[in-house]
């Protein structure tokens, strides 16, 4: 998940821009997103000594 993570900011990135750059009229937006595990799995076992 982290490097999911990692490759998602690199793609907002690489398409953002500052305000400076952005059309007339334009309005700023927040993006926000989470992971969770899905509870329909069963969770595996952690290994001994975690």
């Amino acid at each position: 998940m982290r490097e999911f993570h990692e490759e998602y900011l690199k793609l907002l990135r690489r398409f953002m821009h500052g305000p400076e750059d952005a059309p007339p009229g334009a309005r700023p937006v927040i993006v926000r997103w989470f992971a969770a595990p899905d509870p329909r799995v069963p969770r595996e076992p952690e290994p001994p000594g975690r």
